[in-house]
Order: structure tokens, then C-alpha cells, then sequence
């Protein structure tokens, strides 16, 4: 059955178990209300899915249904009695908001998922060492697939403490469209999988807008479209530059979006805002298809990461690590580049390595001619970097990568134990992991 008809089923059924409680309704006519109910849900059809928007015609229709339905046994009385104690105003808060913490239930579930893929295909590429140009940096392809999972985590994480905060159902005592008499509002909020009930009287809602824990809830799926939109244009740009060889198809997502709202809402009822939850959780369980399938180019992405584009990292490296000075330093890295690359990339290599050197203070002048180092010198200091002579070809080894990286940030780092970019990724990709 679907969900909304399913919880308005539900509160209609407690509805009309208290209605008998206090007496207004005999215990025999609350079950023939609740035998009509289940004929309601048994007949409704399976595929049909009405959106928090459309829930205004939803509860006309149900309402139809059961006079129909009673009059056939001659109840048509009683069913109209029984509707004409419902307030429409609870009614449409409690249902819709139970509605859209279902939404957040199974699109928190759709957003895991894609986190999940990307922590596989981060370790993937973690363990054949695939290196990507960040910013003109060379950086770890796992690092930036780690980077989105916390992204995608995040916003799961929102929908969650969402989700949790409006774990109250809007229906309060004496909720009876002008009745004089009181529900106990506990197995209303029950019926709705609620755990708690709204200290705060229902409100009308105006024809412009929702309540803030609705307005809430579009605002966050809203975030989460736009990171959707954000990745695939990530994806789409790995591919055109050849870094990604395969990738899944999410071409279907752009033909899950949800259709308008039939009509437009009669007068007196609440325009609702669009809700296209079951579209953005068609694209997300596209997007995990497609990380799933992704395939990185590894010849391609060790081509774009040229030694030229690691010059910045080398000179940084023998400051830090070596206490070569700055300008010392750049010249050993420039010479190292001279040796080994066209003229046009020495010219390059030279402007990022001195863009970089000139962030860092100078701790003398820069050296005369007779103090530029001798290529045996170069060769040296590089070695002691961990750059092994027979891997100079022009191209960037991955084992010369990972002592030039920084290991700001990993624990073992921390803790005086070494410690690597490649493995504060491996302890990001546990962390993330182990989030729900």
C-alpha cells in the first residue's frame, strides 16, 4: 500500500478507536469504521504515489471512498458523522509530515549508499596509487573521491538530525474541527510512527508555505539535488580530460523527474510545495551505479602528473624535511626539471616551483652563480627525498609522491609514528565508514 494512503488509513483508524473510548461512538460502529478502512487499503492500487503536495486530493478521494463504501451497508450516516469530527488542519500536518520523515528515511538510505561507493572505489584507487592533478597539485584520486563521501555523509547526517527533530506529532488535544471533547493524542502519534507529540497547538497553514519543519526538510533536499548535480559534473570533467575511462550510465536520472502536481489546488486548500522525493532518490541510486562502474585511466592520469606539476611539492619537501633554504631548494628542483623536460615545461615548471618558494620567508638572499648546486648535488638531495634516479624519466613515481606529500593530518603523524597522505586517506575511508 502506498505510504500516505497508508498513514491516513492508520490515524483514521485511531481516530475512530478514541471517538469509541470516549463513548461518541459505539465500540460496533468503530469497527465497522476500521472494517471499511482496511477495504480502502486492500483495494487501493499498488502503484499509485501521491506526493506531499497532493495530499489535498488524496483526502478527498479516501473520504469518498469510505461514504461510498458505508453506504453500501447503509452507514453512509455514520461514515459522514465520523469525518465531520476530523480536523483538516491536523490532519494535514500530522500526514504530511509523517510523509516526508519516510522521504528522509529511505533518501538518507539512497545517500549512505552513494557514500559507500565511493569509499569502495577510494580504496580501489588508493591501493593501485592513482594520481590526479588538484589545482595544479598532483593529489591522491582516492583523496578526492574521500572528499565527496564526506560531502554525500554530511548531508545524510542533516536528514537524520532532521528527521529526529521532527519526530513530534502536530496533533493535540481537542483537535475535533469544534468539538467540545478530547483525544488522547498518544495513539494518533503512534499510529503515524511518531514517538512524541507536538507541545505546540496545530496551526493553519497559509496558502504560501508549510510549516518551518517541512520548509526545513525542502530546503535540505533541495542541497542535496545540487550536490547531485555538483559530482556528475565532477565525473563528466574526469572523463573529458581521460582520467575516467568508464563510469556508470545516469542518463536515466534525467528522466525520473516527478510530474507537476495535477491542477492547481481548489480554493481553501494549501498550495504545498512540490515534493520530488522519489526522483532525487532515482538519481542517487544512479549516482552509486555509476561510481560503481567507474574506471580510472591509470596511464592517462600518470601522464597528466608530470614531475613538472610536483615541482611546488619538491621544494616545499627539502625546506621542511631537509632545511635547504628556499632559494637553494628551488634551484635544486629547477635544475632537476632542466635535465629532464622540453624547454616549454622548464619554462612552466619554473614559474609554479617560484610561485610557491615566494609564499615561504626567505631565510638569506638567494645564492650567487658559484652557490647554484652541481647536478651530482641535486641528484643527492633528491635521493634523500626519496626520488630514485632510474624513476627520473619526466614522469611522477608514485613512491617519490608519497614522501613529498605532507603528512599533516594523518593520526600515526600525530603520534610521532610517520604517517603519509595515503594514509590519513586509509584512516578517512575507516572513519566514513563506520558512519551511519
Amino acid at each position: 500500500m502506498n505510504t500516505a494512503v497508508s498513514y491516513d488509513l492508520s490515524l483514521s483508524d485511531a481516530w475512530a478507536a478514541g471517538l469509541a473510548s470516549l463513548e461518541i461512538i459505539s465500540a460496533n460502529e468503530a469497527l465497522r469504521l476500521h472494517h471499511a478502512l482496511q477495504r480502502i487499503g486492500r483495494d487501493w492500487p499498488a502503484d499509485s504515489s501521491p506526493r506531499y503536495d497532493e495530499l489535498a486530493n488524496l483526502f478527498t478521494h479516501l473520504d469518498a471512498q469510505l461514504v461510498s463504501l458505508m453506504r453500501e451497508d447503509e452507514d453512509e450516516q455514520l461514515a459522514l458523522d465520523f469525518l465531520a469530527t476530523r480536523s483538516a488542519t491536523a490532519r494535514y500536518l500530522s500526514v504530511g509530515r509523517a510523509l516526508l520523515r519516510a522521504h528522509a528515511q529511505h533518501i538518507v538510505r539512497a545517500l549512505n549508499d552513494v557514500k559507500h561507493s565511493l569509499l569502495t572505489q577510494a580504496g580501489k584507487a588508493l591501493s593501485l596509487r592513482i594520481i590526479i592533478p588538484v589545482n595544479l597539485s598532483p593529489a591522491l584520486a582516492a583523496q578526492a573521491l574521500v572528499g565527496w563521501a564526506y560531502q554525500f555523509a554530511d548531508m545524510a547526517e542533516q536528514l537524520v538530525a532532521w528527521r529526529a527533530h521532527a519526530d513530534r506529532c502536530p496533533v493535540t488535544v481537542g483537535e475535533g474541527a469544534g468539538m467540545l471533547f478530547e483525544q488522547d493524542p498518544r495513539p494518533l502519534a503512534r499510529a503515524l510512527d511518531f514517538s512524541a507529540v507536538s507541545s505546540c497547538a496545530a496551526r493553519e497553514l497559509s496558502s504560501a508555505a508549510a510549516s518551518p519543519e517541512e520548509e526545513r526538510f525542502f530546503v535540505l533536499t533541495g542541497q542535496v539535488k545540487a550536490l547531485c548535480r555538483e559530482f556528475e559534473q565532477q565525473v563528466q570533467l574526469w572523463k573529458n580530460v581521460g582520467f575516467v575511462k568508464r563510469a556508470g550510465n545516469s542518463e536515466q536520472v534525467r528522466s525520473a523527474q516527478t510530474s507537476p502536481a495535477q491542477g492547481e489546488p481548489a480554493q481553501g486548500e494549501p498550495a504545498l510545495p512540490h515534493d520530488d522525493s522519489h526522483a532525487l532518490i532515482v538519481k542517487l541510486t544512479a549516482l552509486a551505479h555509476m561510481v560503481e562502474r567507474l574506471e580510472w585511466d591509470e596511464p592517462a592520469c600518470e601522464k597528466a602528473c608530470s614531475w613538472k606539476l610536483a615541482a611546488p611539492d619538491m621544494v616545499a619537501w627539502l625546506v621542511v624535511h631537509q632545511h635547504v633554504r628556499p632559494a637553494l631548494a628551488e634551484q635544486v628542483v629547477l635544475k632537476f626539471l632542466e635535465d629532464r623536460d622540453t624547454s616549454s615545461a622548464q619554462a612552466e615548471s619554473a614559474e609554479v616551483a617560484a610561485s610557491r618558494a615566494s609564499e615561504a620567508p626567505r631565510t638569506s638572499e638567494s645564492p650567487s652563480t658559484s652557490d647554484a648546486p652541481s647536478s651530482k648535488e641535486c641528484e643527492q638531495m633528491l635521493l634523500a627525498a626519496g626520488v630514485a634516479p632510474a624513476a627520473m624519466t619526466g614522469k611522477l613515481p608514485v613512491s617519490a609522491l608519497k614522501n613529498l606529500w605532507s603528512a599533516a593530518g594523518s593520526v600515526e603523524a600525530h603520534k610521532s609514528l610517520g604517517g603519509s597522505a595515503a594514509k590519513r586517506v586509509d584512516e578517512q575511508i575507516k572513519e566514513l565508514s563506520t558512519r551511519r
